[in-house]
C-alpha cells in the first residue's frame, strides 16, 4: 500500500521524469555551439549540397592564377557551429603546395616555422531558409601557432593575430586584428591586391592608432624534379624552394566597441560597401562620369540582338550581374577590360573597367559600343563556364574569351558568321541609341576588336574616340 507521503513522492518523481523527458526532447531539437563545435559526419544530401554550392561558385572564378586555387576542400573534415543565427560549416583545406600567409620576411631558416603559423579554411554559411554563402577565413598567428586548429569562426579564444576573410576569387573582403581574442582593429580598404615589388622589412605596419597598414604576404613551396646524373648516384630527386607570389597591403583602423564583431558574412557589408544588385539592374560605379553613367542606365531600354542578350543575362537575372567602373590603370590603347569577378550576396558580378581618358573624351556612341563590347566579354566568359569548352566552341565558333578589348580579331575575309552577327548586333545597338548616326560609322565602331579594320575605319574610330578635335559625328558628352 502506498501512503499519502509516498504517493506524493511517487507523483513528484513521475512529474520530474516527464519534465526531464520534455527537456531532453527539446535539447535534441536545439543545436548549441558546444554540441557542434566538433567534427561531425554529415548526411550525404547535406554534404552534396555543400559541395555543389562550392563548385558553382568556384567554377565562376575567372582568375586561375591566384593563391586560393592552390587549396581544395577536405570534405571529410567539417566543423559545424551556430553563430548569430546561421549554421557555419568550417571545412578544412588540403594544401599540397604548402601555401602560407605571413607579415614577416621569409627565408630558408624560418619558412618551415612560418608555414605552420597560418591556417585557411573554407566557410559555408547556411541561413534559416537554407541559403548558402561561401568565403575563406585566413588566420595568421603572431604567437602560439599550435593553437590555430582550435580556433573557430568568431570564437578566437586568446588568439593574437590577424583574421582575414576572402571572396571566392581570393579578393580580400574583410579583416580584423585580434588581441587576446578581442577585436582591436578592422580593415577599411585594400590598398594593393597583387604582387608588390616593394622590399619587405619585417612587419609592415604603422601605429594602429587610429589607422595603419600591414602587408600580408603569400608564400608557397615550389618543387622541381631533378634528374639524376649518371655516375653520381643515378635517380633524380625533388628540389624545393620557397617563393612569394602575392601581397596585399591593407589598411586597418581602430574599431568602435559596438562594431567589434570579428566576423564576415559574404555580402555588401563585408565587401567594401558594394551595393546589393537589384533585379533588372546593370550596375556601375561611374559617379565621376555622368555621361557614361546615363548610358549604362539607358542600356535596358535599347533594342537589338546584342542588347537583348545583355539584358537577358545581366539585366533580368538576379544572380548574374555586370558592373562598369572607371579604371585609370588601363593603358592608352585599351578602352575597356573584363578584369574583376566577385560573389556578393549570391550574385556573380563581372567587373568591367573602362579607360578614364576614353570616358572623358569619346562620343556617346563610342562609349556605348565599348560598354557593350566589354559586356559581351562577360557574356562569353559566363557562357564558357556554363557550357564547357566543347559546347562553347560549337555555339561560338571562332571566338576567343579573354579580358581585353579583342575578341580574337581576324581578317574580314576569315570572319565567321558569329563574328558577323556580333558586328551587326553592336552596330544595331548604336543605331537603336541614335538612329541618325550613319550605318557605315556604326559598323566601323562595332568592328573594333572583332575584325581587323580598314584605314578608313581606323580614322572613324579615332574621330569618335576624341571629340576634342574635329571629325566626329556622334553625340558629344556635356
Amino acid at each position: 500500500m502506498i501512503t499519502p507521503n509516498k504517493k506524493n513522492k511517487t507523483i513528484l518523481w513521475g512529474m520530474l521524469a516527464v519534465v526531464l523527458l520534455v527537456i531532453s526532447s527539446c535539447a535534441k531539437d536545439k543545436i548549441t555551439n558546444e554540441e557542434t563545435n566538433k567534427l561531425l559526419p554529415l548526411e550525404n544530401a547535406k554534404l552534396n549540397s555543400l559541395k555543389q554550392s562550392y563548385g558553382r561558385q568556384e567554377s565562376l572564378v575567372l582568375n586561375n592564377d591566384n593563391w586560393i586555387n592552390s587549396l581544395s576542400p577536405d570534405w571529410a573534415k567539417i566543423n559545424v557551429n551556430i553563430v548569430d543565427g546561421s549554421k557555419v560549416y568550417e571545412v578544412s583545406l588540403k594544401n599540397p603546395k604548402r601555401v602560407f600567409a605571413t607579415t614577416t620576411v621569409v627565408d630558408k631558416r624560418n619558412a618551415e616555422q612560418l608555414v605552420n603559423s597560418s591556417l585557411t579554411k573554407l566557410l559555408i554559411f547556411e541561413d534559416l531558409k537554407g541559403n548558402l554563402k561561401t568565403c575563406f577565413m585566413e588566420l595568421i598567428a603572431f604567437n602560439h601557432p599550435e593553437k590555430l586548429q582550435q580556433l573557430r569562426y568568431k570564437n578566437y579564444q586568446d588568439f593574437d593575430g590577424i583574421v582575414n576573410f576572402y571572396e571566392m576569387d581570393g579578393t580580400l573582403a574583410k579583416g580584423w586584428i585580434i588581441t587576446k581574442g578581442k577585436v582591436t582593429a578592422g580593415t577599411k580598404a585594400s590598398i594593393v591586391n597583387g604582387l608588390s615589388k616593394a622590399k619587405n622589412s619585417g612587419l609592415q605596419t604603422q601605429a594602429m592608432a587610429p589607422c595603419g597598414t600591414i602587408n600580408v604576404l603569400k608564400w608557397r613551396e615550389k618543387c622541381v624534379s631533378t634528374t639524376g646524373i649518371e655516375g653520381y648516384g643515378g635517380g633524380g630527386y625533388m628540389e624545393c624552394t620557397w617563393e612569394q607570389y602575392n601581397e596585399t597591403q591593407t589598411r586597418y583602423c581602430d574599431v568602435p566597441q559596438e562594431e567589434e564583431e570579428g566576423g564576415y558574412i559574404p555580402g555588401p557589408a563585408g565587401n567594401g560597401g558594394d551595393p546589393e544588385p537589384e533585379p533588372g539592374e546593370i550596375m556601375n560605379e561611374l559617379d565621376g562620369y555622368p555621361c557614361a553613367k546615363s548610358l549604362v542606365e539607358n542600356m535596358p531600354s535599347l533594342k537589338g540582338d546584342i542588347a537583348d542578350k545583355i539584358n537577358k543575362m545581366f539585366g533580368k537575372k538576379d544572380d548574374i550581374k555586370i558592373n562598369f567602373y572607371a579604371d585609370p590603370s588601363l593603358n592608352a590603347q585599351t578602352d575597356g577590360e573584363l578584369n574583376k569577378f566577385g560573389f556578393i550576396m549570391g550574385k556573380n558580378i563581372y567587373g568591367l573597367g573602362l579607360n578614364t581618358t576614353m570616358l572623358g573624351k569619346a562620343s556617346k556612341e563610342y562609349i556605348l559600343v565599348t560598354m557593350y563590347h566589354e559586356a559581351m566579354h562577360a557574356y562569353l566568359a559566363h557562357k564558357k563556364k556554363v557550357l564547357g569548352d566543347v559546347e562553347f566552341q560549337r555555339q561560338f565558333n571562332g571566338f576567343e574569351v579573354n579580358g581585353g578589348r579583342l575578341m580574337g580579331a581576324v581578317d574580314p575575309q576569315h570572319a565567321t558568321m558569329a563574328h558577323q552577327d556580333f558586328i551587326s548586333g553592336l552596330a544595331g545597338v548604336i543605331k537603336s541609341f541614335n538612329s541618325s548616326f550613319s550605318t557605315e560609322r556604326a559598323t566601323a565602331l562595332a568592328k573594333l576588336g572583332i575584325v581587323n579594320l580598314t584605314p578608313a575605319e581606323i580614322v572613324i574610330n579615332a574621330q569618335e574616340r576624341d571629340t576634342t578635335v574635329p571629325g566626329y559625328t556622334g553625340t558629344k558628352c556635356p
